[in-house]
């Protein structure tokens, strides 16, 4: 995950024209209420990441944008999201507050006590970082986390990582069947997440057309 080009994916997204983006995050739990198996559409975020790009709009002729990411994934999707799990009868976590670390290793047993006391429920690795890049493309942006694993120190049993993908294998069926029912009836509206930049007028996204053109 600390190796990943976010910036280049998200500018290749909003070169070809992609207005909305669907993805799954394989997740630790930080509480004993949302067990492994539990599949969760986070509203909330906290980003401890430091050493990724914080921004699409680098470079000295970039001009400064301060993004509001005061619900940092689309409502709109979120509310599709949890409504096509509804109608396939899948059950979902509606809301909750996704912590994002740089990785790749896990959290300490502190670090999961502490984030818990924050208000974090789950733990992840990408997210943070493709919601405020996706937030500026103006490209809508929801998840659902598959919690795959019991946060350190809330298990007897040692972390495992095969432990994830077996879990992340069991449900992401369940995940393309939500996706596809979104995908099905999608007639996606105009939506806030689409005029992020409007602020600042035309020379912020004259300048992310220019950088995409390169």
């Amino acid at each position: 995950p600390h190796r990943i080009n976010y910036r280049a994916n998200v500018l290749a997204m909003k070169a070809l024209g992609v207005k909305a983006v669907l993805a799954t995050t394989a997740t630790g739990t930080l509480r004993q209420t949302l067990p492994p198996g539990t599949l969760l559409v986070p509203d909330q975020l906290l980003d401890l990441t430091r050493q990724r790009p914080l921004t699409l709009f680098e470079g000295e002729d970039a001009p400064v944008v301060h993004i509001d990411l005061t619900y940092p994934f689309c409502p709109e999707l979120r509310r599709r999201l949890i409504h096509a799990a509804q109608e396939t009868g899948i059950q979902v976590v509606n809301g909750g507050c996704y912590v994002c670390g740089e990785g790749p290793r896990y959290e300490t047993a502190f670090e999961v006590k502490v984030l818990a006391q924050l208000g974090g429920d789950v733990a992840g690795m990408t997210a943070g970082t493709e919601a405020t890049l996706f937030r500026e493309a103006e490209i809508c942006y929801a998840i659902i986390s598959v919690v795959t694993n019991w946060g350190a120190g809330l298990s007897p049993q040692p972390l495992s990582h095969s432990e994830v993908e077996a879990v992340m294998a069991e449900k992401l069926p369940l995940v393309a069947q939500i996706f596809e029912q979104v995908i099905a009836g999608f007639d996606f509206p105009d939506c806030p997440c689409q005029h992020s930049l409007e602020t600042y007028g035309e020379n912020a996204r004259a300048w992310l057309r220019a950088e995409i053109s390169v």
